[in-house]
């Protein structure tokens, strides 16, 4: 058989594509660390490994400090638990355990949780056991921080995190000026930031709480802010369905700088206070912006069944201003008892 010289040109580019393909794959493979526990998982961090899968649930009993570049997934269904005894963050994204910057190391960490082209399904499930828990939580799931990044795909879950105090209460080094419980699953501070392109975030929240004492100078009025995020940066949503999280401001997020939300669902998320799904800042600086500009068919960004016990069923917009909603969002069932049964 006699082949013309453009059918061998076709062919030959045919097998180097297959075998550039195939190289690509083995070396991935060979990139790879397997772990089962804690303990596994925890080692392949320190030795900067760039793809972790977990091929086991097990039990969280420690904080992973992330301070490279890091993919963490799995190709089936596995559990990661918060134990019942373990008050601290999951995940500290941008510092090591002596508190040390990455940047420092010429660094910058990112974390990224689940893979850009997933099996269909939950294949990673972070259960943060809040009725389970025997000591107050005072982490949260992910600690992001020194111009770090979180990526968070479909086929990760974020379940149960309860925070009832803060690990960084009164470090001046963290923006807190008082002891906020904030970001029942991310706590984004200065320089951080957390793209998320798909995945489930559900039953996540941060108690509301007054300390009284017979000394006014010792009493503290614990507010919680962010029921999943609590934003002193960054956060870019693309996806990802966020359900039935709870907080006294931002039943989702509590945001006091910059919010882009191109995607996603919004549904039966509460505040005990204001904004049921958001609560936007008092930063001059802080932006909201909703929905993608020129994109008018359709419903991309879906808010639905929201509730305040004030303002803002669905969203609280403490300055009022710098919100912006394009085409493509819609609001439904959202419930305030004072102000603005959607946006106040």
């Amino acid at each position: 058989m006699r082949f013309s010289k453009a059918l061998k040109l076709i062919l030959t580019t045919v097998m180097l594509v297959f075998f550039t393909a195939v190289m690509a794959v083995t070396a991935f493979a060979a990139d790879v660390t397997d772990v089962t526990s804690s303990a596994g998982l925890e080692k392949a961090l320190r030795n900067e490994a760039r793809y972790i899968r977990v091929t086991k649930s097990f039990t969280v009993d420690r904080t992973f400090y992330v301070t490279g570049k890091t993919t963490i997934y799995s190709d089936k269904a596995v559990l990661l638990t918060r134990s019942p005894e373990f008050s601290g963050d999951i995940f500290v994204v941008g510092e090591n355990s002596q508190g040390e910057s990455a940047l420092l190391g010429g660094s910058q960490a990112t974390l990224t949780l689940g893979k850009k082209s997933p099996k269909k399904g939950s294949m990673l499930t972070i259960n943060g056991n809040k009725d389970n828990m025997k000591v107050k939580v005072k982490g949260s799931v992910a600690f992001v921080t020194n111009s770090s990044v979180v990526n968070v795909y479909s086929n990760i879950t974020v379940m149960n995190a309860y925070k009832s105090g803060n690990e960084r209460a009164f470090n001046k080094r963290y923006l807190l000026s008082a002891a906020d419980r904030v970001g029942g699953a991310v706590f984004i501070n200065a320089s951080g930031s957390i793209n998320i392109y798909g995945g489930s975030f559900k039953n996540n929240s941060v108690n509301k709480e007054y300390i009284n004492s017979k000394d006014a100078s010792k009493s503290v009025y614990t507010s919680s802010r962010g029921g999943v995020i609590y934003n002193y940066s960054n956060v870019n949503i693309f996806g990802g369905t966020f359900e039935n999280n709870k907080a006294a401001n931002g039943g989702v997020i509590y945001s006091l700088y910059t919010v882009e939300i191109s995607k996603g669902s919004f549904i039966s998320n509460k505040a005990t206070t204001s904004g049921g799904v958001i609560y936007q800042g008092s930063l001059s600086n802080a932006a909201l912006c909703i929905g993608k500009k020129g994109d008018e068919k359709g419903s991309s960004v879906v808010f639905k069944g929201n509730t305040a016990a004030k303002d803002g069923g669905a969203i609280y917009e403490s300055t009022r201003g710098n919100v912006v909603i394009f085409g493509r969002t819609s609001f439904s069932e959202n419930k305030a008892s004072d102000n603005g049964g959607a946006i106040a």
